[in-house]
């Protein structure tokens, strides 16, 4: 019995949407009408800034992580499922919020969390793996397509509307007044 108990408790608290909770309290707004409208930690970072979004980094990662050692020391006493079964749980508490109507994150960071505690080398490799990739995936959106690099001029009136790239129009339209 203790083990059900324990899938539905994952389940709940996998649900808790820190992302909104912590958005309404401290920024007084809504994430679900703002960015991709997605309750997850991305959005949270882009937002909310750094701060909260390293906040519900943190809860998200430890809400379906932490089942793991607690399931781990119970399952010495009392049947339990496999501690993973609880934290997949918790993640999939994370994607269908029941508190949300079932719209919730991606899980990338609950997913994380069971890594993290179940078994803690693979996310210590894996980290510098996302960290690069996110600084590369930056420099390609900023760098490269930025407007000082190719010279971008937007050119607009009523009558006509173009956009240049270094003199070559790849955009043309006349507008009929």
């Amino acid at each position: 019995m203790l083990k059900y108990l324990f899938l539905l408790l994952a389940y709940l608290v996998g649900s808790i949407p820190f992302s909104y909770l912590l958005g309404k309290h401290i920024k007084k707004d809504d994430i679900r009408k703002r960015g991709s409208g997605n309750l997850g930690t991305t959005n949270a970072f882009r937002v909310f800034g750094v701060l909260i979004g390293i906040s519900v980094l943190i809860l998200d990662t430890l809400k379906s992580g932490m089942f793991i050692p607690i399931v781990n020391s119970l399952s010495e006493t009392n049947e339990m499922f496999p501690s993973l079964i609880y934290g997949a749980v918790a993640v999939i508490g994370h994607i269908f919020p029941v508190w949300m109507n079932f719209k919730g994150g991606k899980g990338v960071a609950s997913s994380f969390g069971i890594l993290l505690f179940f078994y803690p080398l693979i996310p210590l490799l894996l980290t510098p793996v996302f960290v690069i990739t996110r600084l590369l995936q930056f420099w390609v959106i900023n760098y490269h397509y930025s407007p000082r690099k190719y010279n971008i001029t937007l050119q607009s009136n009523m009558w006509v509307s173009s956009l240049e790239i270094e003199k070559k129009p790849i955009f043309f339209s006349i507008r009929e007044p």
